[in-house]
Order: structure tokens, then C-alpha cells, then sequence
């Protein structure tokens, strides 16, 4: 079977999974355990990890904040500054994890900055807001936004900023202090990671910084609770895998991506490319195939090619991507829409074997 839906989720790296096997096996102290080298061993290994996160974004190591993801990393960064009655941005693209959030806080003014049919940002005014949330790569339709002149004048007017990330760390050059942002979220399993871990960057500068779980003195008591030391590893492993393979990556991708819309151009299937195809992370394709019901073709490929509708946190949602409805699709396009996901691990071999399944599918 092959595997297509790597926005949804990656495979882990070989070499990750070796670098977390000993802590599961040998190395298995808690790092909050101060009398004993099984828990020196732990802390060493998270800060061994905090590092290498920090520099695959350019921070600095007491920046990063280990958390279960960036469902939690997101959560925590806007209950964590958010006060009541404040004006608030953000977009209509955001992930679920951005947007209910931001709903849940019913006291907060917010304005869900609009986008074009490609998927990039409308004009705004920066100075209305006290906190801005865009996200910096899009997960359905993988349009990348450029964010460095929103934020850079918020950092002036001290306008406190963050970034959902979790679909470019790794796959495109992501630089906080060239990105002017004050938080920012990632996520491992979406850079060959663990799923279950992840981090948020918070701006040293950024004062009065609020919790969501009370009870415990682990990440600076910004996240409590024991850490994850087998998956920290994982993430920090995946980090620095993803700083040395970035060129790499690019390329193997994008020849991927190519070779996909020439072969499905040569085969005559008809398509029509969602997003932006120019400013676009470079293994995410989304397409709508006219006169075809995505969740039937889907169907008919589930047990050969693993595809996807649109973000699998809402797969089991019967409502249209919010993300396509933005764009300006028709409910006929939506339905008609399917995202790909190319990896570090698919090959040449798997996106011609492919492009048959999917025009005998149609």
C-alpha cells in the first residue's frame, strides 16, 4: 500500500526510533528524580533535545516548551495571553486547534482575517489587535503565507504574535527571530517524529505568561506534569534530522510533486489545482477531480493508496472544509477535492503506481 497522507501524520525516521529506544529500554529515569543518575540521565537527554529543536527555528534553548503536541502547543499559547475583552486575528484557514480555541474564549473580540482564492492572506490592520494567531503553512491546501511583514510590524506597535507551524517546520526555513514571532507551535509526528509530542517557542521577552495545568514544576511551570522524555528525544532527533535534510527534502519533493501533475496531465485526468501552486510547502497537492465524489474515489483506493479528504481532525465531520469553502470553492468542488501528501520515504516508483490507481479509481 502506499502511503500519500503525509500532512496528516509521518512515518518515524529509523533514526529517530534508534535514538528513542534506549530511553525506553535502558534510560528510563524522570528527569525530575535529582537524586540519582537515572534522573540526571533524563534531564541531560530533554536538554540534549531542547537544543536541537531551538536550532532547527533559531531560538534559544529556554525557549522551548515541551507539550503533547500542537493541539496542546497552540491551546497554551492563546489561553496563555489572552485576556478578556482584547481585540483579536486571526484567519479563516486556521487549524481546528487555532480556531475553537479561540471560540471557547467568549469574552475576546475576534476578526477572522479573510483570504483570496489562492489561499493567501486579504490586507489588514495590524494596529487594531493585541494579539495576532496565523498560522505560517497552510495543512489542507499547503499554502505558505508570508508572515515576516505582518509580525514585524506587530513587534513594533508591541503587538503580541503567534504561529501554528506545524505544517512548515521542517519542510520549509522557519527563523523566529527573522519571522519577528512570539510563539510558535510544532508538532513531531509531522516531521518523521512521535505522535504525542511537541513544543511551543515563547519569546523570552514575552512577560506574564499564564499555565493551563497547575501542579508541578517541569518547563519552567509553563507545562507541569512528568515530560515525556522518550518522545522529547524523538522530537529533538527529528529536528535536527529535518535542519540537515531541509535541501534535500525540498528537492526530493518538489520532483515528486512534478512528476505527479505531468504523469496525471499525460494520462488525461482532468484537475484542478486548489491553493497556491507557487507559495506552497512543497510535498502538499490538492486537487479537485470534476465530476467525481471525493469520499467514493477515496473508497475505492483505501486498501492500495492512502489519500485524504482534508485534515484528519476532521475527517469525521460531515460539514466542508472550512479551508476550501474559504477559498471561494463551490460545495460541487469540494466534494470533488482530495489532498495528497508526499514524504521524505515515497519514491518515483510509488507516484506513477499511483497516478494508474487513481485514474482507474475515476
Amino acid at each position: 500500500m502506499i502511503y500519500f497522507d503525509n500532512n496528516s501524520t509521518t512515518q518515524i525516521d529509523p533514526e529517530v526510533l534508534k535514538a528513542m529506544l534506549p530511553v525506553l529500554e535502558q534510560n528510563y529515569g524522570n528527569a525530575s528524580s535529582k537524586s540519582h543518575a537515572f534522573g540526571w540521565h533524563a534531564e541531560e537527554l530533554i536538554n540534549i533535545a531542547r537544543e536541537q529543536v531551538a536550532n532547527l527555528i533559531n531560538a534559544e534553548p529556554e525557549e522551548i516548551y515541551f507539550t503533547s503536541g500542537a493541539t496542546e502547543s497552540n491551546n497554551l499559547a492563546l489561553k496563555g495571553t489572552l485576556k478578556k475583552g482584547q481585540p483579536v486575528a486571526s484567519s479563516k484557514i486556521e487549524h481546528s486547534s487555532v480556531l475553537e480555541p479561540l471560540f471557547s474564549l467568549k469574552e475576546i473580540n475576534l476578526d477572522l482575517i479573510e483570504v483570496n482564492e489562492k489561499g493567501i492572506l486579504k490586507d489588514f490592520d495590524v494596529q487594531n489587535y493585541n494579539l495576532i494567531s496565523l498560522m505560517l503553512a497552510n495543512n489542507e491546501i499547503g499554502t505558505v503565507q508570508d508572515l515576516e511583514p505582518i509580525f514585524s510590524k506587530a513587534k513594533k506597535l508591541k503587538i503580541i504574535t503567534h504561529s501554528d507551524a506545524t505544517q512548515a517546520i521542517g519542510k520549509i526555513l522557519v527563523d523566529v527571530k527573522k519571522l519577528k514571532v512570539d510563539l510558535l507551535s510544532i508538532s513531531a509526528h509531522k516531521i518523521y517524529g512521535p505522535k504525542g509530542i511537541g513544543a511551543l517557542y515563547i519569546n523570552k521577552n514575552l512577560l506574564n505568561f499564564s499555565p493551563l495545568i497547575h501542579g508541578g514544576s517541569q518547563e519552567n511551570k509553563i507545562r507541569p506534569g512528568t515530560q515525556n522524555v522518550a518522545g522529547i528525544v524523538g522530537l529533538g532527533k527529528a529536528c535536527e534530522i529535518a535542519k540537515e535534510r531541509i535541501d534535500l527534502d525540498q528537492k526530493h519533493l518538489t520532483k515528486l510533486k512534478k512528476k505527479f501533475l505531468e504523469l496525471l496531465d499525460k494520462n488525461g485526468v482532468k484537475y484542478k489545482i486548489n491553493g497556491c501552486l507557487k507559495s506552497r510547502i512543497p510535498g502538499n497537492i490538492n486537487l479537485a477531480f470534476s465530476q467525481t465524489d471525493n469520499v467514493k474515489l477515496i473508497s475505492k483506493l483505501s486498501t492500495k493508496l492512502a489519500i485524504s479528504t482534508s485534515s484528519a481532525c476532521l475527517t469525521d465531520s460531515s460539514k466542508p472544509s472550512h479551508v476550501l469553502t474559504a477559498i471561494g470553492l463551490s460545495e460541487k468542488e469540494i466534494k470533488s477535492s482530495i489532498r495528497i501528501g508526499l514524504g521524505r520515504f515515497n519514491t518515483l516508483q510509488e507516484i506513477e503506481k499511483a497516478v494508474i490507481l487513481i485514474k482507474e479509481a475515476i
